[in-house]
């Protein structure tokens, strides 16, 4: 009987053990997916800032841009003015006003510049965001339908394997009501391998070597003890 409860154990850890790492990967392929799907929805918050700097920057050109050029037809009227005029005090008058709106200018030729130069970069910048969130939009439609049939995949062979176990631990638990107590205490702690086997004096699992009172005890057919060393349930080898 307790042979027979030994072989159900080995195979309820080896299938604690697949469902283990199917658990992992189903959630690898969920973490990576949201990961996927936080980093575009990053990279889109990028790119509405970068068209909010790029509205800006060319609302600030345009608006440069005409400062400029108000200031340029003054020019034009003032000169236009000094070639009709015929007073000197009043010639004298436009070309002051000439020459300050000639300074004007400048200042404003150098801001309208700027502005440009603000475009330019803003432009630049909304491109490479741009072409970054195409890419990995590419890449999660590419990945979306690969990644949907694995997590199905995955989760359907996991639901199979839960069906399995518990078909298993009630047949465990016929035979021996104290073992699985004991095994989902110790499965907390190694839930893809509760149970170790132990061979030649000593633990499979950690390779400690067992005392020789518990080893004779292991070799008796005692299933309800531990290794010293890592805490597993430990039964005889085959």
């Amino acid at each position: 009987m307790e042979r027979k409860v030994n072989k159900l154990l080995l195979d309820l850890c080896g299938l604690d053990s697949q469902i283990f790492s199917h658990d992992q990967r189903r959630k690898e392929i969920q973490k990576r997916s949201y990961a996927l799907s936080v980093e575009l929805e990053r990279r889109r918050g990028l790119l509405r800032q970068c068209q909010e700097d790029l509205d800006a920057s060319l609302a600030r050109s345009s608006q440069e841009h005409a400062r400029l050029k108000s200031e340029e037809d003054r020019i034009t009227d003032r000169r236009k003015q000094l070639s009709n005029i015929s007073g000197a005090k009043a010639a004298k008058i436009i070309e002051k006003e000439i020459e300050i709106s000639s300074r004007s200018l400048e200042i404003l030729g150098e801001s309208s510049r700027e502005a440009e130069a603000l475009v330019r970069r803003a432009s630049a910048k909304m491109e490479q965001i741009q072409a970054a969130c195409d890419a990995l939009q590419d890449r999660v439609q590419s990945e979306s339908p690969e990644q949907e049939v694995e997590l199905k995949s995955t989760t359907k062979s996991l639901s199979q394997l839960s069906n399995k176990r518990i078909a298993l631990v009630d047949n465990i638990s016929n035979i021996n009501s104290r073992v699985m107590p004991l095994y989902d205490k110790i499965a907390r702690r190694y839930p893809d391998g509760a149970v170790a086997v132990a061979s030649d004096g000593s633990c499979r699992s950690c390779f400690r070597a067992l005392p020789s009172q518990l080893y004779n005890q292991i070799l008796a057919g005692n299933i309800m003890l531990q290794c010293p060393g890592c805490s597993r349930m430990i039964i005889k080898g085959e």
